[in-house]
């Protein structure tokens, strides 16, 4: 045991002086061993904060490439996640599964639908991984990011027929609206934007030949003769070769198309009252109720779809009514007399 001792200590003192007498630049130490799995290195979440501040410097950029529409989008939904983390003092917090879900918890508690719930997570999480291409991309895969199918909100033929009986006479601010509804309704359901931006070089040969601002597909609508008496009479009203006097100019600024479409909202919850109906008005209803009418006339479903400019036929499901108790129970006799013994 002596021996031993000694001989370590010897061993001690030469390497001591070999330590203090050699260059210092001649050691560079690497541990030769990890503890439990490799792992590669990964950068820390970020938090809110973070990302509302790089947010705020890459959507200048991003109103460049992308569609105005879309922009408000990616503010709306900056704005209620703004919201949430007031409330919840969560703004220096990483950005994780645990507190993204939190979020979409607190937006079902306020009475937040989900599909506006979804439109929300879908524009943070096309925002997110612009910013940050090199995220976690689980992040936000447990969050619900589809389309729940919605309640009824297309016109049957009796109140449509009602509210074409009750058009407003020409002096009135209603009429303009009251036309603009039917005829979206008469044109495969064309959404209030493209009907806003309708102009008269998209006219040719009893066609209109457009392209959705949504989607830039190309649609034709035949032109009928409800729709040509709708249009003839707002020829010589109209700007900037606009089919309607709902905008001065084809290059109007986004904030005044906005202002237009609240106006038409508006005016639609009047158009409800003066008809007495008993469903709302909105300027989707027209296209949901065009939806609904060909389904219900027998228009195949691809055919309704390609007619609405969507590119998801899944999309066109969306638009059209619930069936009916009486026709699941028709069809449920129909099926059992077929079988019947």
């Amino acid at each position: 045991m002596r021996l031993c001792g000694r001989g370590l200590y010897r061993n001690l003192v030469i390497f001591s002086f070999i330590f203090v007498t050699l260059p210092t630049d001649m050691f560079t130490f690497k541990l030769p061993f990890s503890i439990g799995k490799h792992h590669e290195e990964k950068t820390s979440a970020p938090t809110f904060a973070e990302f509302f501040d790089r947010a705020e410097m890459i959507l200048p950029e991003l109103s460049q490439r992308h569609r105005p529409a879309t922009i408000k989008n990616y503010n709306t939904a900056l704005g209620s996640l703004r919201l949430f983390c007031a409330k919840a003092e969560a703004i220096n917090l990483p950005i994780t599964i645990k507190h993204l879900q939190l979020y979409e918890k607190w937006l079902r508690m306020r009475g937040t639908s989900p599909n506006t719930s979804s439109c929300y997570i879908r524009s943070l999480r096309s925002l997110f991984f612009t910013i940050y291409p090199k995220a976690d991309k689980e992040l936000f895969r447990h969050l619900f990011t589809g389309n729940m199918r919605t309640m009824k909100r297309a016109l049957d033929p009796e109140s449509v027929k009602r509210l074409i009986a009750c058009q407003p006479p020409h002096t009135s601010s209603l009429r303009l609206w009251h036309d603009v509804f039917l005829f979206s309704v008469y044109a495969l359901g064309m959404p209030f934007v493209d009907v806003a931006y309708l102009r008269w070089s998209d006219v040719s040969n009893g066609f209109i030949n457009y392209r959705r601002h949504k989607t830039d597909q190309h649609i034709s609508v035949p032109i009928t003769p409800e729709m040509k008496q709708i249009m003839d009479y707002y020829r010589s009203r109209t700007h900037d070769n606009l089919v309607f006097p709902i905008l001065r100019s084809y290059d109007c600024p986004y904030h005044t198309y906005q202002h237009r479409l609240s106006q038409y909202n508006f005016a639609l919850k009047r158009l409800k009252r003066r008809a007495k109906l008993s469903q709302n008005l909105t300027s989707y209803v027209a296209r949901h109720t065009w939806a609904t009418l060909a389904n219900t006339a027998g228009v195949s479903l691809s055919h309704i779809s390609q007619a609405m400019g969507h590119t998801n036929i899944n999309t066109t499901q969306i638009y059209l009514n619930h069936i009916s108790d009486d026709d699941i129970l028709n069809d449920s006799l129909t099926v059992a007399n077929l079988i019947k013994t």
